[in-house]
């Protein structure tokens, strides 16, 4: 999707001065018995949690692995802000990120109103649609921010080593998510048009309950995952 198209989809929501999404991500990690108990998240995997924000064209723009995965999206946020040598993006005054229900709002990000209908497979239906404006606004945000857990998909489809939990030391595990998340930034800038995996993404329909096509034939595992993720919370 070219980026006029994405500046249009943001004005089409009133969306104006949102600049990208932050997102957590379970990683399979491998770790000596001595070290598992931190690392098993709610579902009691072995995981390491990854902090991550993209952009609108799926790039992303922040990414601090190496997180036990028992550990809160919310609580590495916040050790990220109280820590400048981060250097993490913050947005500039008046500019904000969109997260989800994992967070709350604050100066620069914006979550979803609690209490109210906000995974897109709650609004299918002509009998589903948002009711009032707390219920238009969640539509609207979980329909942009889920730009991120599309960018999650690519990025685990392209690179199945990193839902292998392979068995090399943590800190190579950690830098293998950095060096595929720059590897993927590198082919949106260099081939994000003609990439086979840019183009699936491309063709996703942002209305909810969309199937992924690419240029009229089915993607396999890629069409497979962004399904799940376009009806995930």
């Amino acid at each position: 999707m070219k980026e006029s198209n994405h500046h249009y989809k943001l004005l089409s929501f009133g969306i104006v001065d949102c600049i990208g999404v932050l997102d957590g991500l379970q990683i399979p990690a491998h770790l000596p018995t001595k070290h598992q108990s931190r690392f098993h998240n709610k579902k009691g995997i072995l995981t390491q949690n990854v902090l991550a924000a993209c952009t609108f064209d799926s790039q992303f723009i922040f990414v601090y692995p190496g997180w036990e995965g028992s550990v809160e999206d919310l609580h590495i946020l916040r050790a990220v802000l109280d820590d400048p040598n981060q250097n993490f993006p913050q947005a500039p005054k008046g500019k904000y990120y969109l997260v989800d229900r994992e967070y709350t709002n604050t100066q620069g990000f914006i979550a979803p109103y609690p209490g109210t209908r906000y995974c897109l497979h709650e609004f299918r239906g002509a009998s589903q649609m948002p009711q009032n404006a707390h219920e238009l606004f969640n539509h609207r945000h979980m329909s942009l921010s889920n730009v991120i857990q599309r960018s999650f998909s690519m990025l685990k489809t392209r690179f199945p080593i990193l839902i292998s939990a392979p068995q090399y030391p943590f800190h190579v595990q950690r830098d293998l998510v950095i060096a595929t998340c720059t590897l993927h930034n590198f082919i949106k800038r260099e081939d994000g048009v003609h990439d086979w995996l840019f183009a699936a993404c491309a063709e996703v329909c942002w209305s909810s309950g969309a199937t992924v096509w690419t240029r009229g034939r089915r993607t396999g595992i890629a069409a497979l995952e962004f399904y799940a993720y376009r009806c995930c919370c």
